[in-house]
C-alpha cells in the first residue's frame, strides 16, 4: 500500500502527506493524540531537510588538488628503489605549505614526519603531503632493499675475523685474538643467521651466531666426533628450525654431516664426503655435497623426518663434485663442477647434467632459480683472461672486464635483479671483496676481505 501512495503521490507529495497526523483516535485519549502528533512533526521535520548535493559538508574526494608533485629523492636525483641506511628526502613542487607523512607498506610510521627519512628496514616506502582544505597526495613508492654478506677479514693481529655486512656496514662476530670465519648466511623475519666455525685452542669448531639487532649469540654445532675438527658451509633457516650444513674430521678422512637446531646428523657414505650447501623446502632437507667410493661422486640427500636418501648426479666425466644447492616448484637444481682436461662449471637437475662452458676452465660457486629461469655464479677463461660471470639459460652474463684474477663466491635474485659476490685483485695488488648487482659493482670494505654468502631481503 505504501509503495503505490509513493508512485502516485511523487517524491514531495508522498513525505507531507503519508505522514499526516491522522484523526486522534478518541478512544486512546489524550496520551496517544500527543505521541502521534509529535512523531508525526518529527517525521515531517525531516522530509524538509535538504537533500541537494550542494548543501552536503564537503568531503576530501571534493577538495581541490595540490598544486604540486611529492617524489622521494635521495637528495639530488630521484630514486624508485635504495639500500636500508639511506637517507630518502621528500621533495614537493607545489605552492601551498604542506605536512609530511612517511609510511611503510602504506602504514604510516610513528613520528617519522620530517622532509627525510632514513628506513632501517627493507620494504616499500611513500611519503603522503597534507595541506588545510585540499586533498592529501602520496609519492610512488621506493623499494628499499637489505643486502646482508657473511664472510671474514684479517684484523691488524694477522688474525681472520668472521663477521658479516649489512649493506656495507660491518659487524664483527668473531673475537679477537683467534680465527675464526663465516662461510654462509640467512635472514628469517628480523633475526641474521650466520654459519660458521672458529679456532679453541688447536681445534676447528662448527657454530652460527644468531644476531637480533644489536646482540650476538653465538650457538656451537657438537662434533659428531669429540675432539675432532668440524666446519660449516651452509645454512638456512625454515619454520623456526636452524640447519646447517658442514662436514667433520674423523682420521684421516673427512665426512658429511649436517646440524637441525644443533642436533648432528651424519651424511657420511664411501671412505671421504661432504657438503657444499643446504636448502629447505616443504618440510624436507637437501644437502648437496660429494664423496669418495672408488671414485670420485657428486650428490645430494634429501631427509624427510630423520632419514637420509642419497641421490647421485649424472657425469660422463671424472671427478665431479658440488658448490651449491637450490629448491623451487619440488624440482632440486646443484651447481658444480666436472674434471675434462680441467674443471669445467655445470648443473644438475631432473637427473640431467648441463655443462656451462666446456671450451676451456671454468669453475661455479653457487645457485639461485627465479621465476624458473637457472642462475649460477661462477667464471671462465676467455683465452687470454679469468672473467666473472653469471649464467642464465646457458648464456653467461660477463661481470668483469680488466680485473684481475676474479671470481665469484655466491649468487642471489630477488625482486628481479641478481646478486653475485666475489673477489678480484687491484692493480695495487690489493685483494679486493665486492657484489654486483645487476652487473654494477659495490666493493666492501676493509681491503683485503673475503665475503663467502649473500642474502638479499626486499619485506
Amino acid at each position: 500500500m505504501e509503495k503505490k501512495r509513493r508512485k502516485k503521490l511523487g517524491k514531495k507529495g508522498w513525505c507531507s502527506e503519508l505522514f499526516s497526523p491522522p484523526p486522534p483516535p478518541v478512544r486512546f485519549g489524550l496520551k496517544l493524540s500527543f505521541l502521534i502528533a509529535l512523531i508525526a512533526a518529527l517525521a515531517f521535520a525531516g522530509c524538509n531537510q535538504s537533500t541537494s548535493p550542494g548543501s552536503a559538508p564537503e568531503t576530501g574526494a571534493s577538495l581541490p588538488a595540490l598544486s604540486g608533485n611529492i617524489t622521494i629523492t635521495n637528495g639530488a636525483n630521484p630514486v624508485t628503489s635504495a639500500y636500508t641506511g639511506t637517507q630518502l628526502t621528500a621533495a614537493y613542487s607545489g605552492t601551498e605549505t604542506v605536512t609530511y607523512q612517511w609510511n611503510k607498506g602504506g602504514t604510516a610510521i610513528t613520528g617519522a614526519t620530517n622532509t627525510t627519512y632514513t628506513p632501517g628496514d627493507a620494504g616499500s616506502y611513500t611519503v603522503t603531503v597534507s595541506a588545510t582544505g585540499y586533498q592529501s597526495k602520496t609519492s610512488a613508492a621506493v623499494t628499499i632493499t637489505a643486502v646482508y654478506l657473511a664472510g671474514f677479514y684479517e684484523d691488524d693481529s694477522a688474525n681472520q675475523i668472521a663477521c658479516y655486512w649489512k649493506d656495507g656496514v660491518k659487524t664483527n662476530l668473531g673475537t679477537a685474538g683467534s680465527n675464526s670465519y663465516a662461510t654462509a648466511i640467512a635472514v628469517s623475519g628480523s633475526s641474521v643467521y650466520v654459519a660458521g666455525n672458529y679456532a679453541d685452542g688447536g681445534t676447528d669448531k662448527a657454530c652460527y651466531w644468531k644476531i637480533d639487532g644489536t646482540t650476538v649469540t653465538q650457538i656451537d654445532l657438537p662434533a659428531l666426533v669429540t675432539g675432532k675438527d668440524s666446519y660449516t658451509n651452509g645454512i638456512a633457516v625454515s619454520g623456526g628450525a636452524v640447519y646447517v650444513a658442514g662436514f667433520y674430521w674423523d682420521n684421516p678422512n673427512e665426512k658429511a654431516c649436517y646440524w637441525k637446531d644443533g642436533v648432528p646428523t651424519s651424511l657420511h657414505t664411501g671412505t671421504t664426503s661432504s657438503t657444499s650447501g643446504i636448502a629447505v623446502s616443504g618440510g624436507a632437507v637437501y644437502v648437496a655435497g660429494s664423496y669418495t667410493d672408488g671414485t670420485d661422486k657428486a650428490c645430494y640427500w634429501q631427509i624427510d623426518g630423520t632419514t637420509p636418501s642419497k641421490t647421485d648426479l649424472p657425469t660422463t666425466e671424472t671427478n665431479p663434485s658440488t658448490t651449491g644447492i637450490a629448491v623451487s616448484g619440488g624440482a632440486v637444481y646443484v651447481a658444480g663442477i666436472y674434471m675434462a682436461g680441467d674443471y669445467r662449471a655445470c648443473y644438475w637437475t631432473g637427473g640431467e647434467q648441463t655443462k656451462l662452458h666446456a671450451t676451456s676452465y671454468s669453475s661455479t660457486s653457487g645457485i639461485a632459480v627465479s621465476g624458473g629461469a637457472v642462475y649460477v655464479a661462477g667464471s671462465y677463461y676467455d683465452g687470454s683472461k679469468y672473467i666473472a660471470c653469471y649464467w642464465t639459460g646457458g648464456v653467461p652474463t660477463n661481470l668483469t672486464t680488466t680485473e684481475t684474477d676474479p671470481s665469484t663466491t655466491g649468487i642471489a635474485v630477488s625482486g628481479g635483479s641478481v646478486y653475485v659476490t666475489g673477489f678480484y685483485t687491484a692493480e695495487s695488488g690489493d685483494h679486493i671483496t665486492c657484489y654486483w648487482k645487476d652487473g654494477a659493482k659495490t666493493n666492501i670494505a676493509p681491503v683485503g676481505s673475503t665475503v663467502t654468502g649473500i642474502a638479499v631481503v626486499l619485506e
